[in-house]
């Protein structure tokens, strides 16, 4: 008899666990899909660091792209997980004082502006100084950013006259939030200023399509000698 309760006792385990999990499946699978994305990118890059295993944390492009997500699955779900996985992240790529060394190189690199929207988002909750200065370190840099005679910002300093959809992916939305924050109406004409030069230079006429990159001064290898403009339309771009 204790042994064919024994039994019972494991068979309804074993259906109390089967039903545990078909309920834990089905309630991920009633997620939202931004939501499991973004769990399933943290699953994956557990520290934050979007690089390969081993490697000391960078200042890249790709790393904002991946805590962009995040933050915006954050502001969705509210999840603590979120935002400590971002706190996480972006902490030992600033120093103590603030300071960001990927701006020590002088190369005035747009595709560095990408982070500091993560900067704003640690100040915003918690208000450290050193998330403030990291954010005014990358404003000021914008400030002295090389442009062409347009005024439209240079990609990097190594590609004079060059601007591209992403360099506009990368800069203006901190750019933006940075002026809204601490005040700075004056910096708003000159991020529209950004976006006009490209919509008039760098759409196809004969398409409505968005070329990447356009070099006012024509003399990129890749530009095209009557209209400055790449070859290749940006799917990504028209976003």
């Amino acid at each position: 008899m204790g042994r064919r309760n024994g039994i019972a006792g494991l068979i309804l385990l074993a259906g109390l666990a089967g039903a545990a999990f078909a309920e834990a499946q089905q309630t991920t699978q009633q997620q939202p899909l931004s939501v499991r994305a973004a769990n399933a990118a943290m699953d994956r890059w557990p520290s934050g660091i979007f690089s390969a295993a081993g490697s000391r944390p960078a200042w890249t492009h790709d790393e904002g792209v991946l805590l962009a997500g995040t933050e915006a699955s954050w502001r969705n779900s509210v999840e603590r997980r979120d935002y400590l996985y971002i706190e996480h992240a972006v902490d030992p790529l600033i120093g103590p004082d603030g300071s960001v060394a990927a701006l020590k190189t002088g190369e005035h690199r747009l595709v560095e502006m990408q982070l500091g929207r993560q900067l704003m988002l640690l100040y915003g909750v918690t208000l450290k100084k050193r998330y403030f200065d990291a954010a005014t370190a990358l404003y000021n840099d914008l400030q002295h950013q090389p442009r062409n005679a347009s005024g439209g910002f240079w990609v990097a300093q190594n590609e004079p006259n060059v601007m591209t959809l992403d360099s506009l992916s990368e800069a203006e939305p901190f750019y933006a939030e940075y002026a809204r924050r601490f005040h700075h109406a004056e910096a708003f004409a000159d991020i529209t200023k950004q976006f006009v030069l490209m919509q008039d230079h760098a759409r196809d006429p004969s398409t409505g399509l968005l070329r990447q990159g356009w070099d006012e001064s024509k003399n990129a290898n890749w530009a095209n000698k009557q209209t400055g403009t790449s070859s290749a339309d940006w799917a990504r771009g028209m976003g």
